[in-house]
């Protein structure tokens, strides 16, 4: 971008070319396991030195063979137990994802538009008898279109846009699942990765909106609220600005102005089940729990 970032990745001299593809930080950050991203945050917490860290490392390596120690002969001593001392604050907390504000109507819309799009791919490699399944793409548009410009959005409008938007969306997978029985050995060669994965989350997304329209239900187990990240969920937060948030949920705690992260699952849980791990975890790195008064 400019030549203070080039110098400091190590370039001498000014390009004007990009020095390496944009993707290459996703990957470099892939290969970032969390068991890494802890030992770094142990080392800024004093939690542990790079030198303990190294010895745990090399003695998990050799755990295999049945070589590696414990205690001093493992090249890492106990910790004598020290008094207790301080205060251990534990918290709960969700790290909001950047998406879209999920609704049951945007959500199926969005499916149907990609549906569209595998069904076209699939006609242009000529699996779909040389003319195009039927999609009604137009007239899906403008229903849902009419339905996100009203300004007052009833509960039987939502009722009868989610309706439309199924029965379009169950149209399209039928023509889908009619191609890769016709053509079981061709059909993925003709799509991308993005749509072959795409289309594994608009199924579940179907299964799960239908069986909630089905049941007048507005709670399902693993809802999926965004198809690009299937894995968010929603985490009940009781706040009155936002009572519920989407993102992943954090349990951390906070020891002498530093936050460890003792748990994280995109799935809710209950504080309550890791507040025993948490504090054992504490001792184990530091040799004693830490009490103020006297309760922990």
């Amino acid at each position: 971008m400019n030549p203070y970032l080039q110098y400091f990745i190590g370039l001498t001299e000014y390009r004007q070319t990009a020095p390496f593809d944009s993707s290459m930080m996703s990957r470099f950050r892939q290969r970032l396991t969390p068991e890494m991203l802890q030992d770094v945050n142990d080392v800024i917490t004093g939690c542990k030195t790079a030198e303990q860290i190294a010895d745990e490392t090399e003695d998990h390596d050799d755990s295999g063979d049945g070589s590696a120690g414990s205690g001093s002969e493992g090249g890492q001593s106990e910790t004598k137990d020290e008094p207790n001392e301080g205060a251990l604050i534990l918290d709960a907390t969700c790290a909001p994802q950047a998406i879209r504000f999920p609704t049951d109507t945007s959500l199926l819309n969005e499916a149907r538009q990609n549906t569209e799009g595998i069904i076209d791919a699939l006609h242009a490699a000529g699996l779909t008898g040389g003319r195009k399944p039927r999609t009604y793409r137009i007239v899906a548009r403008k229903q849902y279109n009419g339905f996100s410009k009203s300004r007052k959005k009833t509960n039987r409008s939502i009722r009868n846009t989610r309706k439309q938007q199924l029965n379009f969306l169950r149209r399209n997978l039928k023509h889908i699942d009619t191609v890769i029985q016709d053509h079981p050995d061709e059909w993925e060669n003709a799509l991308t990765r993005w749509q072959r994965e795409r289309l594994i989350v608009i199924r579940s997304l179907y299964a799960q909106q239908r069986e909630m329209y089905e049941s007048g239900s507005t709670r399902i187990d693993d809802r999926i609220v965004s198809l690009s990240q299937p894995w968010v969920r929603p985490i009940v937060r009781g706040k009155q600005n936002a009572p519920v948030e989407f993102g992943a949920k954090v349990g951390m705690s906070d020891i002498d102005g530093f936050l460890r992260i003792e748990h994280l699952s995109w799935d809710a849980f209950n504080e309550c089940h890791t507040l025993r791990d948490s504090v054992e975890a504490y001792r184990k790195a530091y040799g004693h729990y830490r009490f103020k008064g006297d309760g922990v």
